[in-house]
């Protein structure tokens, strides 16, 4: 996933795969997982880091 394996803007990934509104990718980001992208991003990354 583009959050956890890219350091790219989280408003450049929501153009990448289509969203115009990036206020409105956030809404939805965080309708379905229950967490900002940004929040996201930080745990995935820890748990990565772990099971390496």
């Amino acid at each position: 996933m583009l959050l956890v394996e890219t350091g790219l803007p989280v408003e450049e990934i929501a153009a990448n795969i289509g969203y115009e509104n990036h206020s409105y990718f956030y809404r939805q980001f965080k309708a379905r997982c229950k967490m900002t992208p940004n929040q996201y991003r930080i745990m995935h990354r820890e748990d990565r880091r772990i099971k390496i």
